[in-house]
């Protein structure tokens, strides 16, 4: 099951047409106090690692283009019932969307984080929860999404492989296995 949501994760941030990077050039902009110009959009994410395909390793040697960079992994064990009487089980399992960036958290990282937390978002559901996608893209290998039960969006600071964690979006998925 972990892998087949980290795949699908995997895939909603790297698609081009619904995509994190497509979503972070349709965001509105809001306007700063201070200098009264629109907000800098956010730059693309340059690379999508998930634990099923990438040895996951974002090496402090790596210079700024390497960055940011969005990690999914699978962040908890999943639960369900323990006994299955109809050919399917249903399950709820976390999975984490981090961005990591190269630079230190300041005003400009907090808000191309914020910012780019919200396209994260925006590309989950448009890929995986939309009700025009979900039955093709939230299904693989006889796992299919059958919801987002809970989010928690925020920012993070802290080394995370070579960079820094600037944002995490954490999911709960229910989910739903054929198992006949």
């Amino acid at each position: 099951m972990n892998i087949e949501l980290v795949r699908m994760n995997a895939a909603a941030m790297s698609d081009a047409t619904l995509g994190v990077n497509a979503q972070i050039d349709a965001l509105p902009l809001d306007v700063s106090l201070v200098t009264g110009l629109p907000d800098v959009r956010p730059p693309h994410v340059v690379r999508v690692l998930n634990q099923a395909d990438h040895n996951i390793e974002v090496r402090e040697a790596d210079d700024e283009s390497q960055y940011p960079v969005i990690v999914v992994c699978a962040r908890s064990d999943f639960s369900g019932a323990g006994q299955v009487f109809s050919g399917v089980d249903d399950d709820e399992g976390d999975i984490s969307l981090v961005y990591v960036t190269r630079s230190a958290f300041d005003a400009t990282n907090f808000r191309t984080t914020d910012y780019t937390l919200r396209a994260i978002r925006k590309a989950v559901h448009a890929y995986l929860l939309a009700s025009n996608t979900r039955d093709v893209n939230g299904q693989r290998n006889g796992i299919a999404i059958k919801s987002a039960k809970r989010k928690t969006i925020g920012h993070a600071q802290g080394a995370f492989m070579g960079g820094q964690a600037a944002g995490v979006l954490k999911i709960t998925y229910a989910i739903r296995t054929l198992i006949l």
